[in-house]
């Protein structure tokens, strides 16, 4: 799907606003007959996919530590290979971005285009590529979904986590540690948004299930808001 957005946005010129919800939409369907396919399921009657399943790493061995072994035995054993593998490539895109050149490279074409092209960087390869990447690691997160919190595929599973995702990387500054800070922080509201109703049964559910929703429009608000006063700097270190 990567490499689908950077043909369409990239070759074809397509904005990639535009793009991003059109494979948004195809994925939805795209997804189900694939796997009705590749499963013998059938697409017509069923949306439920069975799938196979990734261990969880056990490190129960934590428990023998002094004082701490429980905490720590609660807290990091029983996560999924995936999930250990998606903490390992924060800090692998974290030093490839801020500790290697291609990094530089990449953070340039992002930021300001003119300079890496003018510096002879091939601009649109680095962006293609990029979303290919992009969208393999975001593979990782439907991967957990999918073959380890459900066991299997059903339409619309991820239920708008997406785009809180999207919150999370902009509340986070467009950094990878920040954005798996983020993560986390959304992670404990939707958990409060289970939690919370059988301790404060007085507040509808509906209201609690809300508040990883408005927490990512409330980041939107105060990305949008740096972003201006970032643009209004420049403006006045220019006069």
């Amino acid at each position: 799907l990567g490499a689908l957005m950077a043909l369409f946005h990239l070759r074809f010129k397509a904005d990639i606003i535009l793009v991003g919800f059109a494979v948004n939409i195809l994925a939805t369907g795209g997804t189900v007959f694939a796997l009705s396919q590749a499963t013998g399921g059938d697409k017509g009657t069923s949306i439920n996919l069975q799938s196979k399943a990734v261990p969880a790493v056990d490190l129960s061995f934590l428990e023998a530590i002094p004082a701490i072994g429980p905490v720590l035995k609660n807290l990091l054993s029983g996560h999924s290979i995936l999930s250990w593998l998606g903490v390992f490539m924060v800090f692998a895109v974290w030093y490839f971005l801020f500790r290697t050149p291609h990094g530089l490279w990449l953070r340039g074409v992002g930021e300001y285009p003119a300079a890496p092209e003018a510096a002879g960087i091939p601009v649109a390869k680095v962006r293609a590529w990029s979303l290919v990447a992009s969208g393999a690691l975001a593979g990782i997160g439907g991967a957990q979904l999918a073959m380890f919190n459900y066991i299997g595929f059903t339409r619309d599973m991820t239920a708008g986590r997406g785009f809180i995702a999207l919150g999370a990387v902009l509340l986070g500054a467009r950094h990878p540690v920040g954005a798996m800070l983020a993560a986390l922080l959304f992670g404990v509201f939707e958990a409060l948004a289970v939690v919370m109703p059988n301790l404060f049964n007085w507040i509808p559910s509906e209201m609690i299930q809300t508040i990883p929703f408005v927490v990512t429009v409330l980041a939107l608000i105060l990305f949008s808001y740096r972003a201006q006063r970032a643009r209004q700097m420049r403006t006045l270190a220019k006069i």
